[in-house]
């Protein structure tokens, strides 16, 4: 695994999308987007995956679901809660600094 932690959003909008991937990455992370849940599983970026921002109110598949989903595989960012952990709160309230600063803090 790289030295840099990956930080996977998970959000349909894309303008949002795009702000948390600049600002994560001008601090350094490493930053994959993806438009829905189900991007995120067809990508299978989830075993690298330091911390998943995810909006909880998604077309198709919600974040909730997809939580869910990725709790019940066992995927390594969720069965070791001492390192990683899962976002689900609604993305709209990252728009904040000390909102992203408080989720990256769980990360």
């Amino acid at each position: 695994m790289p030295s840099v932690p990956l930080m996977a959003i998970v959000d349909d909008n894309d303008a949002l999308r795009d702000s948390l991937d600049n600002l994560l990455r001008s601090v350094g992370f490493r930053v994959q987007g993806f438009a829905s849940a189900e991007a995120f599983l067809q990508a299978n970026h989830a075993p690298e995956t330091a911390c998943l921002l995810l909006d909880v109110h998604l077309p198709g598949m919600n974040g909730l679901e997809l939580q869910r989903q990725l709790m019940a595989a066992r995927w390594p960012f969720c069965t070791n809660p001492t390192t990683r952990r899962i976002s689900s709160m609604p993305s709209r309230r990252l728009s904040r600094i000390r909102d992203t600063k408080r989720v990256m803090g769980w990360c």
